[in-house]
């Protein structure tokens, strides 16, 4: 319906967010800086918070994408549950297999899967 009225060749919203799609207002551009130089810099964290709608996952699929030859990435999209089963998930992305059963473990697991030299 809306590919039709705007007369556009394929239909701009999906399941998930194309970053062909992205326009970087002023506040997406400051934001998707402060996420890049966040990465860049070793910061270890970094947040973004705004309503449903915003283009935060846009934001991150953009960022996914620009880091893609130089970094290793994992997308979670489903967090909720418990402690175990996001490390679980997360060491399984990151390919390490080996079946840690506690937290500890997965912990150490992760740990060396995130120093090791790519």
């Amino acid at each position: 319906m809306i590919a039709d009225y705007y007369k556009l060749k394929e239909q701009p919203f999906g399941v998930t967010p194309d970053t062909r799609y992205l326009y970087l207002s002023p506040t997406h551009r400051e934001a998707f800086a402060s996420l890049l130089y966040g990465v860049q810099s070793g910061r270890g964290f970094a947040s973004i918070v705004a309503q449903p709608g915003m283009g935060k996952t846009i934001l991150l699929f953009q960022l996914l994408q620009q880091l893609r030859q130089t970094a290793r990435t994992v997308f979670l999209f489903q967090t909720m549950c418990g402690p175990k089963e996001f490390l679980r998930s997360l060491l399984h992305d990151l390919g390490v297999e080996g079946g840690a059963r506690d937290v500890s473990q997965m912990h150490f697991q992760l740990n060396e899967c995130l120093l090791k030299p790519s």
